[in-house]
């Protein structure tokens, strides 16, 4: 019995870190494509000098940065159950137009409440993005104190 318990353990954990991993990949692919975007997008400095050059970069790194770090910061608002509210008001609507009077949840109370338990049992990992954002965003001021 204890055997199976110790396998299930084992299996979270692995799970866990294949979360982590997947998130770290995410986080810096998404970092990546912000940068380029915002580079290419201001135009690649051709003929300019060092200095306006440096500040392509620092804009670069700037607005990655407040994305990678405002992002996880209004999804853990979101864990809070600030926005719950809103959900069920939206599940209600969508469940009046279907068939019949079935009913998932009596209340907005219960609603939240099983939002709650499912929020419970799955954490997010949201280090990655709190790192690359400020350590991009560290660059971003360095170049702009540079310039």
């Amino acid at each position: 019995m204890e055997q199976g318990g110790n396998n299930a353990i084992i299996r979270a954990m692995e799970e866990r870190k294949k979360q982590i991993i997947r998130n770290w990949i995410i986080a810096f692919s998404l970092w990546v494509i912000l940068f380029f975007i915002c580079y290419l997008g201001m135009g690649i400095p051709k003929g300019h000098t060092w200095y306006s050059s440096l500040s392509l970069l620092s804009d670069s790194f700037f607005i990655p940065s407040a994305i990678l770090i405002l992002f996880p910061i209004l999804l853990l608002i979101g864990r809070e159950g600030i926005f719950d509210v809103f959900a069920y008001g939206f599940y209600r609507l969508g469940e009046s137009f279907r068939p019949g009077n079935i009913k998932r949840y009596e209340t907005a109370y219960d609603y939240k409440k099983e939002k709650q338990e499912k929020r419970k049992l799955n954490k997010p990992y949201f280090l990655p993005y709190f790192v690359l954002g400020g350590v991009s965003l560290l660059i971003g001021l360095i170049l702009a104190l540079v310039e």
